[in-house]
């Protein structure tokens, strides 16, 4: 074996890609072609992938937004509780 903290040498018998890097580099984008696909979407027939990918992040920001205030009815109750203490002393 010849591998090190380094260097990695590979057995394998097939012919698939092989890395050692714990950092695996992404598939880059191609904004070319997605604006593309975007034009011809009717054509393609993804509009209910389009609907409902879109569906979930709307839900998805209404929950944060929900949540967010949720968060600062909380934090005004603290600060309620708090200044009704440091009047009782």
């Amino acid at each position: 074996m010849n591998s090190s903290t380094e260097t990695i040498q590979c057995f394998c018998t097939h012919l698939s890609a092989f890395g050692g890097d714990f950092f695996v580099a992404s598939n880059p984008i191609d904004f070319d072609t997605v604006f593309l696909e975007f034009s011809r979407i009717s054509d393609t027939g993804n509009t209910v992938v389009l609907s409902t990918v879109s569906a979930i992040w709307l839900l998805y920001f209404l929950f944060i937004i929900l949540a967010r205030k949720a968060d600062n009815n909380d934090r005004n109750k603290v600060n309620v509780k708090l200044v009704a203490v440091m009047n009782l002393l």
